[in-house]
């Protein structure tokens, strides 16, 4: 154990991981103030949130100014909105994988309602999908 005094350390992808989980924490705050709301994830750690001041100081600067503190919060909700849409957007996925000639096994032409006739059908482009016109 160290006796002398260490100054914070402020790594960006340690003060990275602590800020998520700071804006997390404030998130599940604030919903959970709402009566009849339901926040599932449950991503706020309590310990960390004393780190993130101790090890991150002038990130936690940033907080104090509202101007920074609304563009934290923006910039939270729209990579959160952005993964969801990613793993919820099944029609362009499936669109992606018949346009890239993937193999599909039974099961997923019969649950997913697959058009395997897609991938020889003109596009907006023009084309027929293929790349090798060229």
């Amino acid at each position: 154990m160290d006796y002398f005094y260490k100054p914070p350390l402020q790594r960006q992808d340690e003060c990275t991981a602590l800020e998520e989980n700071y804006v997390n924490c404030l998130v599940q705050k604030s919903f959970s103030d709402f009566k009849n709301f339901q926040y599932s994830p449950n991503t706020c750690k309590m310990d960390s949130i004393i780190w993130f001041h101790l090890e991150c100081p002038s990130w936690v600067e940033k907080f104090d100014d509202d101007v920074e503190f609304k563009r934290k919060f923006k910039n939270y909700f729209d990579k959160r909105a952005a993964d969801y849409q990613t793993l919820m957007d099944y029609k362009a996925r499936d669109k992606d994988e018949v346009a890239f000639g993937e193999m599909y096994y039974p099961d997923q032409v019969k649950n997913y309602g697959v058009d395997l006739s897609a991938a020889s059908q003109p596009t907006e482009e023009g084309g027929d999908g293929n790349d090798d016109d060229e």
